[in-house]
């Protein structure tokens, strides 16, 4: 990535995260309607969730210049959540609800 396109990037979730909460509740808004059985699994308050979720964004288009540091977390990540039993359908569920989320 250039300098210009990173910067982009990090402006877009500067912009996207105004209201600390609102990414978040979009995000799992979108998700659970595309994978209406992860509410199931879901027992956690969406606010402390959301937060959570803009710090790991923040950490991730933090390390834009660090591709290997971005890899390797966002490697760890998913191997996270296949080891909490999300298929391969959830995991794209939860990029497209992330993307809808930030556009």
């Amino acid at each position: 990535m250039t300098p210009e396109q990173m910067q982009l990037v990090r402006l877009t979730l500067a912009q996207a995260t105004t209201d600390p909460f609102a990414l978040g509740r979009d995000f799992y808004r979108r998700l659970f309607v595309l994978a209406p059985d992860l509410r199931a699994r879901f027992n956690s308050d969406i606010d402390a969730e959301s937060l959570k979720l803009k710090e790991t964004l923040t950490l991730a288009f933090g390390a834009l210049s660090d591709m290997r540091f971005l890899v390797a977390t966002l490697d760890s990540l998913a191997r996270r959540d296949v080891a909490r039993g999300l298929s391969e359908q959830h995991c794209r569920a939860i990029a497209q609800s992330l993307i809808w989320a930030i556009e």
